[in-house]
């Protein structure tokens, strides 16, 4: 008999309806949201498909930028095989925990990334652990959140892993492109003409400061005129643009919103992909980078970043904020040999290969299972 799950999230989109999707194929999933959609995403980025799972919208209380609390989540958290909260920071999620504890229904918590604040307040610390301990089990996705785990969760319960993904398998590409392949694919994008045979390099996000734009804006001042930045995400913020005429700089381009399918497009033709963020608990997009053959330079505040690229191998790891160290490492890559950029391309693609979404979704099916027959032994 197939079991249900029940997964609480705050809002859809494209790349966890596929992953819901795939995870149908094995169980009855219901998928309760907050809300339709976060209102710092473009509508065209969370477009319905035809979907086999079942979703469920709360009626609640919008606040913040993609949350609401729904008080009537409680309905929901009953009749499962098992609940999963993937929102926990949410009153939403916040009410469902406390409800499940007090209840004594066990449930999963989902946790895609977690950095430790070193200089946190004991109270924020001591709220952040009461609820996050509740857990019964914990779906980690690599070193960093089992760490954050650590710090703040229940030790004596189990602590599954899952390669944590947006891209199909179908999506990563199975050799680096040519230059000729990628100069053809900006020739279709209509990029600039000096970007044709020159070194490209892509960043890709929505435009807001904690991405971090300003530090590459800055970096690039410091990297030879002939290497060619594109931000995709949309339209440059008044400081941005300020930034970019007081350091005269005229070899950086924003793109507005692209379609994924195009994103992947601007991805394949570039040489290196750099994301200058101030904090990301993950940064999926560094999956999609790698997925499409580039190497990657981050920062030590982006989980994907610290987990996924190793300095000197497939890319480099910065401090945040750090506009020189970030310049320094991309004018050390673009002076590396061929062969060895090379080389740096097929480790990006070597390391993602596992981190499809198929593997994701197999990987996370068997510990469920796993957790679910457990609990059913301990029932005994």
């Amino acid at each position: 008999m197939r079991k249900k799950i029940t997964f609480l999230t705050n809002s859809p989109a494209p790349y966890t309806r596929s992953f819901f999707e795939q995870l149908q194929k094995e169980f009855d999933v219901y998928v309760l949201y907050e809300r339709k959609q976060a209102s710092n995403r473009e509508k065209k980025w969370v477009k319905k498909s035809n979907i086999s799972y079942n979703e469920i919208y709360l009626h609640g209380i919008p606040y913040a930028k993609e949350l609401a609390f729904c008080p009537f989540v409680f309905k929901y958290l009953h009749n499962a095989d098992l609940i999963i909260v993937g929102d926990y920071s949410s009153f939403t999620g916040l009410f469902s925990i406390l409800y499940m504890h007090y209840k004594h229904i066990p449930f999963v918590l989902h946790i895609d990334g977690g950095i430790i604040n070193t200089n946190e307040k004991r109270f924020k610390f001591l709220f952040k652990k009461f609820f996050i301990s509740k857990a019964s089990a914990y779906m980690s996705s690599g070193k960093m959140t089992d760490l954050y785990i650590r710090h703040y969760g229940n030790l004596k319960v189990p602590v599954y892993h899952y390669p944590y993904t947006s891209v199909p398998y179908d999506e990563i590409l199975k050799h680096i492109y040519t230059k000729e392949k990628k100069n053809s694919l900006r020739k279709y994008l209509k990029l600039d003409y000096n970007c044709l045979d020159s070194f490209l390099v892509v960043s890709v996000g929505s435009i807001i400061f904690r991405k971090g734009f300003d530090i590459l804006i800055k970096a690039a001042k410091k990297c030879p005129r002939c290497i060619y930045f594109l931000i995709i995400g949309g339209t440059p913020y008044k400081e941005l643009s300020n930034l970019i005429k007081d350091l005269n700089i005229n070899n950086i381009f924003f793109i507005p919103f692209c379609e994924p399918e195009k994103v992947k497009f601007y991805l394949r033709s570039a040489d290196l992909y750099v994301f200058p963020t101030r904090y990301d608990i993950w940064g999926l997009v560094i999956n999609e980078a790698m997925a499409a053959g580039l190497p990657v330079i981050t920062t030590d505040k982006c989980v994907a970043g610290i987990e996924l690229v190793e300095n000197g191998k497939n890319g480099f790891v910065v401090p945040a904020d750090d506009s020189i160290e970030l310049a320094n490492a991309i004018n050390k890559y673009y002076s590396l040999s061929n062969n060895e950029k090379r080389n740096f391309a097929e480790n990006s693609l070597s390391k993602i290969k596992p981190y499809s979404l198929e593997n994701m979704t197999y990987e996370y099916a068997c510990s469920l299972t796993d957790f679910i027959n457990k609990q059913i032994r301990e029932k005994k």
